[in-house]
């Protein structure tokens, strides 16, 4: 049954059409989820990271007064007193925010305790006075006080680091799985957004596609096609005319002039048939002659049936404001060579049209690369021409049936008759059922004689 497509709108079905908006919908929601999740992780991140800051300057401040209180009652020996350097010293290690600490008197006496040996802690260049070295991470303002330790005054002072690496890394780690979460969300939504987007690859029945089955007659086995819309209340159709019998009403009743025939579902010339062309390749277009079409069309139709793969044989045609002259109509030859890659399976059809067998391609697939190849020939004609050019398409595949070329090129040939009478939709598939198609077969063979 042929499938037609709305080619101004790009789009295949109405469940296509109307599944737009939800998807937009959909990913500006999934956004804004995103975005909001960012700068959550973003803000949570920061608070915890400053509370943190707080936490240990409030912490540094009680191991400061924790040791200077510790100091002083080591007893009256002073700073002199070899036990004493000793007993801050332990205690300075088991302390936590504390990185250095000076102790000095006036007589120049210092003792210096370091977390990490000549990280904090710098001496002038005599080496008589010590200093803390400025750096990130450590308190630029030493915590000061003065002590009274024995008989002597000394001054404490200390400095400490007001980041808690470990924890800092434990926060950004849990701040990154969220965002590695957010995007993980995000790129299912684009690729599911993609999918729904693009549904082309399978073509399906709807709103802007128009299906149609095929009927046989008995007296000469010639097809012809049948609008699915309701009709005669017994099979549920509407039979419409042959094809060889298509008209425009609209522009009869309206006393316009006759538009240009649509193509007649008729198979090429057979390959004994005469020819301006002796070789494979014509001088006028340089593909394949028409003669050759059917002939090659079988070879391929039994190569691809012994490897189980489809294929789809398309006719075009090209219709202008005026009759395209053979310049216009090599355009065509030529685009088609470049998209299609294949010169000796491309072929003339008539004054203005071509064919082309797709090996190897289903219908689906071929119904895609028709509708890019339709678009891309009508854009470059017109830049060419400075014209408009229509292109019209008939596909038809085969379908895991036994079929011979000749039936193959009939039923691509009605496809096309039918979209020359819907200039809005102008590629018209040919989609069959193998089963009907196998009955129908066994039927005309026991009808023989």
């Amino acid at each position: 049954m042929p499938m037609q497509h709305n080619h101004s709108y790009h789009t295949i079905t109405e469940g296509s059409a109307a599944a737009a908006p939800r998807i937009s919908l959909l990913a500006g929601i999934v956004a804004c989820v995103c975005i909001a999740v960012y700068l959550g992780a973003m803000v949570f991140a920061g608070i915890r990271v400053y509370t943190g800051i707080v936490e240990r300057r409030v912490l540094a401040s009680r191991e400061f007064s924790k040791l200077a209180d510790f100091s002083v009652s080591l007893g009256t020996g002073g700073m002199n007193d070899a036990a004493f350097e000793k007993s801050v010293t332990d205690e300075f290690s088991r302390l936590k925010t504390l990185q250095g600490a000076i102790f000095s008197s006036a007589l120049g006496n210092y003792i210096t305790l370091e977390r990490n040996r000549g990280k904090v802690i710098t001496w002038n260049e005599l080496k008589e006075t010590p200093d803390f070295k400025p750096q990130f991470g450590i308190s630029k303002d030493p915590l000061s006080k003065p002590l009274q330790i024995g008989n002597q005054m000394v001054t404490f002072r200390a400095v400490y680091n007001y980041i808690d690496y470990e924890f800092l890394i434990t926060i950004l780690k849990r701040a990154l799985l969220v965002v590695l979460a957010t995007l993980c969300l995000a790129l299912f939504t684009l690729i599911f957004q993609f999918l729904l987007a693009n549904p082309i690859t399978r073509p399906k029945p709807g709103l802007l596609i128009k299906e149609f089955r095929s009927k046989v007659k008995d007296r000469d086995a010639a097809a012809f096609f049948q609008d699915e819309s309701p009709g005669d209340g017994k099979s549920g159709h509407k039979t419409t005319e042959t094809p060889s019998d298509f008209r425009d009403e609209r522009d009869e009743a309206a006393g316009a002039a006759v538009p240009p025939q649509p193509p007649q579902p008729q198979p090429p010339a057979s390959a004994g048939s005469g020819t301006e062309d002796n070789g494979l390749y014509t001088s006028r277009s340089y593909i394949g002659q028409e003669a050759h079409t059917v002939d090659r069309l079988a070879a391929e139709l039994k190569r691809c049936a012994a490897f189980e793969q489809d294929l789809v044989f398309m006719a075009v045609e090209m219709r202008a404001s005026r009759n395209p002259d053979d310049r216009e109509f090599r355009f065509l030859a030529d685009e088609a060579v470049k998209f299609f890659l294949r010169r000796d399976l491309i072929f003339e059809k008539g004054e203005k049209g071509i064919t082309v067998i797709l090996p190897g391609v289903d219908l689906d697939e071929g119904f895609t690369k028709s509708e890019k190849f339709l678009g891309r020939v009508e854009s470059k004609y017109l830049e060419a021409f400075g014209d408009a050019a229509k292109l019209f398409m008939g596909l038809s595949s085969r379908a895991e049936r036994a079929i011979e070329a000749e039936r193959l090129v009939f039923e691509a040939s009605g496809a096309l008759t039918k979209a020359w009478e819907d200039p809005s939709s102008p590629i018209v598939a040919f989609r069959s059922d193998p089963e009907k198609y196998r009955d129908f077969m066994d039927a005309q063979n026991k009808s023989r004689p």
